[in-house]
């Protein structure tokens, strides 16, 4: 020492908490000095103001490494870098020292019982990105690992990283398969095969419907939520066709309805979703209209009885069924009392079908006032016009 005109001493000792000086990180690291002879100790030098910083082994990582979205089932792509708060002052991470490697380590599914290096321990590397191949029999997907890692710098490894568990996984797979049907003529059923999970489980789907703006927009009322695991392929849901016309689709009579539907697993939703699928027409969300005149059968009508036709409505007739099958004709009579009001003889408590009716038991020569109007699944529509009749026969053939 007295010939070299220094002295070393390792930065451990300078920095160890336990130490007799337990100088903390990027404090700088003052000394003073003074010379003895056989007379005695002389002055000390005044304490330098710069040089050089106390330095450690790197901090722990502030984040484990992380799941790069290009990882799958068949291969885990890691990203795990080493963030230095930049100065000034300067977070001092890295130890205040170059960082030299990076080691990345995985338990290989022993959910933490063992673990081993995959990168960076020897031969050093500073590669903060790694790929670990699978089995490329997709025999490993769905299963986890666990990953952490650490830093190196002239002073040593720092601590490890907290660990992450990553899925052997990857998004769904594009459903392939959607259908749209009609069901009880007032609901409209979407309809898919569900998708390959691709090692993780499907636990929700999302069905967008194309509004009369142009966009999709997705339903959240009846096609949305978790997956209920008892529900066996092909997915499906409803929505009554009432609800196409509202908001916040509002389409037109007549327009087609298109919808698009995507899957997600643990890993988030499907990138892309299905195909766009478009089916039947929405019918008129309305009860008919008034039906056709009543029709009065006068080879069947005579003294005591009249005998009156509800016209048919067929099911092909838009027009007059609004949209959707007749299910009940229901006719009311006003009992021989004008202006008191009708009252149902068929139909109304119960469908009714049968177009045809014969009143009987009336008096002879008394008018009778009918009408009719018919239901479908929206309801109830108008009347049909009055039909006046006379519970009577032409004169006989004059002598």
């Amino acid at each position: 020492m007295l010939a070299s005109m220094f002295c070393e001493i390792p930065m451990s000792v300078l920095t160890a908490p336990a130490g007799p000086f337990a100088l903390p990180l990027g404090r700088l690291i003052q000394a003073k000095v003074a010379a003895r002879n056989s007379v005695g100790l002389g002055a000390y030098s005044a304490l330098n103001t710069a040089g050089v910083l106390a330095q450690t082994a790197p901090l722990k990582p502030a984040s484990p490494p992380q799941r790069n979205a290009a990882s799958t089932q068949y291969a885990l792509v890691l990203d795990y870098p080493f963030a230095v708060t930049p100065g000034p002052p300067a977070g001092y991470e890295d130890g205040d020292s170059t960082i030299l490697s990076l080691n990345l380590q995985w338990d290989r599914g022993t959910a933490g019982a063992t673990w081993a290096t995959l990168l960076g321990e020897s031969p050093h590397s500073t590669t903060d990105s790694y790929t670990v191949q699978l089995a490329s029999d997709g025999s490993d997907a769905g299963k986890t690992y666990k990953f952490r890692a650490r830093a190196y710098n002239a002073h040593g490894w720092g601590a490890l990283s907290d660990e992450v568990d990553v899925l052997a996984a990857d998004y769904p797979a594009v459903i392939a398969s959607t259908t749209i049907e009609l069901v009880d003529d007032v609901q409209v059923q979407f309809s898919w095969q569900s998708p390959e999970p691709n090692g993780s489980p499907i636990d929700a789907y999302k069905v967008e419907i194309l509004s009369s703006t142009g966009s999709y927009l997705e339903e959240t009322a009846q096609c949305s939520g978790a997956v209920d695991p008892t529900v066996s392929d092909p997915a499906s849901c409803r929505l009554p066709m009432a609800a196409f016309s509202a908001d916040p689709w509002n389409l037109a009579p007549g327009s087609p309805i298109t919808f698009r539907v995507a899957a997600r697993n643990q890993i988030g939703w499907q990138a892309v979703p299905s195909s766009s699928t478009t089916g039947l027409v929405p019918v008129e969300t309305a009860p008919p209209g008034a039906p056709a005149p009543l029709v009065l059968d006068a080879s069947q009508t005579n003294e005591g009885q009249i005998r009156v036709t509800m016209p048919e409505i067929l099911d092909s007739d838009s027009a007059a069924n609004g949209g959707s099958a007749i299910l009940s004709y229901s006719l009311e009579w006003d009992s021989g009392f004008t202006g008191t009001g009708f009252t149902a003889l068929t139909g109304a408590a119960s469908d009714n079908l049968e177009l045809a009716r014969v009143v009987a038991g009336l008096s002879a020569g008394a008018a009778y006032e009918f009408r009719y109007r018919v239901r479908n699944v929206y309801g109830w529509g108008d009347y049909s016009p009055v039909l006046a009749a006379i519970a009577a026969t032409p004169p006989a053939t004059p002598a």
